[in-house]
């Protein structure tokens, strides 16, 4: 099973040098490459197949017009051939399940990499190896870079790559991708008594079926008057001051606390939701489209839902645990979770309605949970009763 662990780098003035080097010539080949697709399109109307561009790279780095390619290794740059042409491809697949009348999400066509505003990036493939005794990694053409361990992937794992990524604090990181060996575990039998139902909200980030309650951290509500004055502050400063700099870094580690501390809860809480329960019930929410909310989209950013989702999907993939996904129009609000009766009325600010069928007294948030559950077990129970049906038949 292939797992990513991400450690920060310990470098040395000349190892950081040379890496950035190396990040600035994956952009830069990326980039050149990219002119090249979009003048023979102009052209002849079609694009350059990627065996063309993998020897355009050769000519370009074996030539004197950009001698600087050869001060480091190729295979970060044949990545950024492959980053190139898959993009290209994953425009060509959007648009062609697009004329079919497929979803899915669409993407765009490849943009030149900017060097003050993307992330810098080179991945290696060949020679890595990594000491954790020594706490170093080897990359070609850099030799052994010291990391700070955190943790450490299991002996006899095979290394896939290893990715150097250089974020807008300045720092460098490296994800290293691996083939540890062990198969994901056997999906368990779908049952009432290890479900559990989610509703995901604003007032508290997520309420389970069970009647446990994550509470909403607001990481981006608490730290948001910090970002505004430091904001005011680097918007005074003048392009390419020194000033200016220290401002925009100060900035970026802001922002950068800010993701670490929501994605460290929402890691903890998919943890205890997939170590807990042998299945999972979500709504399958259109988080783009709530966005367009203005009133609301400060906090649903702030919420991350996608995130969530993001991180269950896979976790329950490696732990055999089951992830039901019920449709995102389906009213598990206005639904009364004991008799069934649906309340057209209930609007946003109603946080606890009474049923007036059955005078249940219920929480909006709770009730809604055990709902997901329900309808979540209802479609896998249809589901399985169909493949019976085509299977007897």
């Amino acid at each position: 099973m292939l797992k990513g662990y991400r450690y920060k780098l310990d470098l040395t003035p000349e190892q950081y040098h040379s890496l950035s080097q190396t990040c600035g010539n994956c952009r830069s080949v990326y980039n050149y490459l990219l002119g090249k697709q979009k003048e023979e399109y102009a052209k002849t109307g079609k694009f350059i197949r990627f065996k063309d561009m993998s020897k355009m790279l050769t000519a370009l780095r074996n030539g004197d017009e950009r001698p600087w390619l050869r001060d480091c290794s190729r295979v970060p740059l044949q990545q950024a051939v492959i980053n190139l042409d898959r993009a290209l491809t994953n425009f060509f697949n959007s648009r062609k399940k697009a004329a079919a009348g497929e979803g899915g999400q669409k993407a765009g066509f490849p943009a030149f990499k900017c060097k003050h505003r993307s992330e810098d990036t080179a991945k290696y493939v060949n020679g890595v190896a990594v000491d954790f005794v020594k706490r170093t990694i080897n990359l070609e053409k850099v030799g052994k870079v010291k990391f700070l361990r955190n943790r450490e992937f299991p002996s006899g794992s095979k290394i896939i790559n290893a990715t150097v990524t250089r974020d807008r604090c300045g720092d460098m990181w490296v994800s290293v991708l691996v083939e540890d060996g062990s198969s994901p575990v056997p999906k368990a039998k779908v049952s009432e008594e290890g479900a559990v139902g989610i509703d995901m909200g604003l007032k508290d980030l997520a309420i389970l079926s069970d009647g446990t309650v994550y509470e909403n951290p607001r990481y981006m509500e608490k730290l948001l008057g910090k970002i505004k004055v430091i904001q005011q502050a680097f918007s005074r400063t003048k392009a390419g001051s020194n000033r200016h700099e220290a401002m925009r870094r100060k900035l970026a580690k802001l922002y950068r606390k800010l993701r670490d501390c929501r994605v460290d809860y929402i890691h903890k809480m998919t943890c205890a939701l997939t170590d807990n329960f042998s299945t999972v019930v979500i709504e399958d929410l259109s988080v783009k489209g709530m966005m367009s909310n203005h009133n609301l989209a400060l906090h649903i950013q702030s919420a991350s839902w996608g995130e969530i989702e993001r991180q269950l999907d896979y976790k329950c993939k490696w732990k055999g645990v089951n992830l039901i996904r019920i449709g995102r129009f389906f009213p598990s609000s206005r639904t009364c979770s004991v008799c069934g009766y649906h309340n057209p009325d209930l609007t946003l600010s109603d946080r606890e309605w009474t049923c007036p069928e059955c005078g249940t007294r219920l929480d909006r948030d709770l009730n809604a949970s055990v709902n997901i559950l329900k309808e979540g077990l209802r479609i896998h129970l249809e589901g399985t009763r169909s493949k019976t049906a085509e299977a007897a038949t």
